[in-house]
Parts: C-alpha cells; structure tokens; sequence
C-alpha cells in the first residue's frame, strides 16, 4: 500500500439521525466500519453528536490521525434551522426509511 499523505485532511460528521434503526446498520456496526478508515492512517477531522460521544471515545479516540472537532447536536447546524423553517418537500423517488 501507498503511503497516506500527510498533506491530505478528510472532514466528516457522525450524527446519528435515525429515530430507529436503519436497516441491520446499527451505531456499532457504522464505528466498526469507520474504524477500518481510521486504521488506514488517514488524517480525518469529525464533528459528532452529543449521543455518539462515548461510542467516540470508546472506539477512536485512541487514533492519532482523527481529530474529534466538535460535539454538536444536529438541531444546532444552519441546515437544520434552515430546512426546519421552509416548506420543503422531498422528492416523490427516494429512500423512504432513509430520507
């Protein structure tokens, strides 16, 4: 394998939004599955909700190349507010039980 540049910064969000679960993809399931990015060494920055924490630190807080930004609860972000005080209607042909 290449190595992983040090230049390169990946930026993400793990904001758990589903009221029940999603499919068989249970938080567990989505850190084991970022856990196999975080041991590639790639440098990734992540903002995450309050609910998420402790998964956080329980299961990447130990890699040096991610770096826990901020704690923010979605009802927090402009999107949210935005979306939240329009009429906005979702497409008639998209994932019911995800969108």
């Amino acid at each position: 394998m290449d190595e992983i540049p040090k230049n390169i910064t990946f930026v993400t969000a793990f904001i758990n939004i589903y009221e029940t679960q999603f499919e068989d993809k249970s938080i567990e399931w989505r850190f084991n599955k970022f856990r196999e990015i975080a041991e590639t060494g790639i440098h990734i920055c992540i903002f995450i909700s309050p609910d998420v924490y402790y998964y956080f630190i329980d299961n990447l807080s130990n890699y040096e190349n991610i770096r826990l930004i901020k704690v923010l609860n979605i009802k927090d972000t402009d999107v949210y507010k935005l979306i939240n005080n329009t009429n906005v209607s979702l497409p008639t042909n998209r994932n019911q039980p995800k969108d």
